[in-house]
Parts: C-alpha cells; sequence; structure tokens
C-alpha cells in the first residue's frame, strides 16, 4: 500500500502539480487510517467473535508488551482466552 500510494503520489505530482500530490497524499493517507483503524478491526473481531474495541486494545497492549510480535499474537491470545472463558 505505501509504494501504490508513493506512485500515485508522483504520478499526480507529474501530472497535476504539487496541489494535487498533496490532495492525493491525504486521501492515501485517510483511506489507510480508515482501513487499519475502523475497518480491521470490525472484519477481525466479527471473525473471532470478539467486540472490535476488545481487539485494538489486544493489538495496542500486544504492541506496548513485546512489539511487533505481541502486537501480530495478540488476537490470537484473546481468542483463546475468550473461548477459554
Amino acid at each position: 500500500a505505501v509504494l501504490t500510494g508513493m506512485l500515485a503520489v508522483i504520478v499526480a505530482l507529474i501530472a497535476k502539480g504539487w496541489i494535487y500530490a498533496l490532495i492525493t497524499l491525504a486521501l492515501i493517507i485517510a483511506v489507510q487510517q480508515l482501513e487499519g483503524h475502523v475497518l480491521q478491526p470490525l472484519g477481525m473481531g466479527r471473525a473471532v467473535a470478539i467486540h472490535p474495541l476488545a481487539i485494538v486494545l489486544a493489538i495496542a497492549g500486544g504492541a506496548v508488551m513485546a512489539g511487533i510480535v505481541g502486537a501480530l499474537l495478540a488476537v490470537p491470545a484473546l481468542a483463546f482466552l475468550n473461548s477459554a472463558i
């Protein structure tokens, strides 16, 4: 997503100028933030039957405690704990 976003900004810069490049950059950032902070937790929450806020908090907590590995393992661990309890 980062590489294609950079490509879109470069094309907009060459074709239309820096104003359109900045607008393109803002749109790309907005879409990526929406996907990462709203759509992915909603989809993952439905897949494992856990509230999306719990997913976000688990990922944040896992990242704080164990870095990237903790963030990656947070949702499976939360799903395991949810089914065990």
